[in-house]
Formats: structure tokens, sequence, C-alpha cells
């Protein structure tokens, strides 16, 4: 085998950072994926398109929980203990 010079502790360091840096760029996620429907809701959209609006929004807002989860529980174990 080769040795590439990364150890297992550099690749969990790496993911680590990774995963926080997700973290942090998720709340932006949020809005960006939110400010479309909120938009056309301001400007005045056609009217049946707000259920569509409201079933986007909370799709967006459950992968969003969903998300954070996830990323709660990465960042968790690599916390590992202390």
């Amino acid at each position: 085998m080769k040795d590439t010079g990364h150890s297992a502790a550099d690749r969990r360091g790496q993911i680590g950072r990774k995963v926080r840096d997700l973290a942090a760029i998720l709340p932006l996620l949020g809005v960006v994926f939110f400010a479309s429907p909120l938009i056309s809701a301001i400007t005045g959209g056609d009217e049946g398109e707000l259920p569509n609006a409201v079933f986007y929004i909370f799709v967006v807002w459950a992968v969003l929980i969903a998300l954070a989860f996830i990323l709660s529980r990465l960042l968790r174990s690599d916390a590992g203990p202390e």
C-alpha cells in the first residue's frame, strides 16, 4: 500500500471541518430556498399557486430540519468524549 501522507486523524479533522462548514451554511440555504415563494406571494402571484407554495415551504422546512438533525449528530460524534 502506498502511504498518502494523511493519517486517519487528519481525515477525521477534514470531515469535521466540512460538516461544521455545512452547518454554518444551512441557515443561508434556508433563506435562499424560502425566498422564491415569499417573493412571489408579495408580488401577488396567481391564487392557484398558493397551495403549491405552502406545500413547497413545508417540504423545504422539513428537509432543513432533517439536515440540521443529521449535522448535529455528525458534529456530536466528531466532538467525541472529552
